[in-house]
């Protein structure tokens, strides 16, 4: 209850410049990623009324929250973009940060989830994938067939340089 009663009292997340904040991590440079760093630090101090105390060069990301992994002379950025509008976010993020790479992406949706968003999200795989290839495969289909869930996903793709990987392993 006094949690509770806390957070009621709540309001928006001061930024890293109003805590005074000069240097953060580079994963919390990406912009959602520092909004979450923001309200972590804002509940952090509603609780304990200190964040001082919290070396953000110590924080980790969650596996598969913008997860980079160096590999060769490539880097791969691991994310479990459910939605449409976290997908755009991901791969503008990558753009942004990493624009002398060139973008391929690998991603599927699940099944017996909402497939309207299916299409969306194929179409926002080719507006931000332009050179690189899309690998499209599913992603736990559950009880729904593969093949449908990756036909659903084509419907709002428009770019040739799209693979089918039905087995997600391959």
């Amino acid at each position: 209850n006094y949690l509770k009663e806390k957070l009621k009292t709540a309001k928006m997340a001061k930024n890293l410049q109003e805590r005074g904040v000069k240097e953060i991590p580079f994963i919390f440079q990406i912009p959602y990623n520092r909004r979450n760093l923001e309200c972590a630090l804002e509940i952090n101090e509603i609780i304990w009324n200190d964040f001082s105390k919290i070396d953000l060069f110590e924080l980790k990301n969650p596996k598969g929250r913008f997860s980079v992994i160096p590999y060769k002379d490539s880097l791969v950025v691991i994310d479990y973009a459910h939605s449409p509008e976290a997908l755009e976010r991901i791969l503008s993020s990558i753009k942004k940060f990493y624009p002398e790479f060139l973008l391929s992406l690998v991603f599927g949706c699940g099944g017996d989830k909402k497939n309207k968003k299916r299409p969306k999200m194929g179409k926002i795989a080719c507006d931000f994938v332009d050179k690189g290839k899309i690998y499209l495969t599913s992603d736990n289909p559950r009880f729904e067939k593969p093949e449908k869930i990756i036909a659903d996903i084509r419907e709002g793709m428009k770019n040739s340089n799209v693979l089918t990987m039905v087995e997600r392993k391959e």
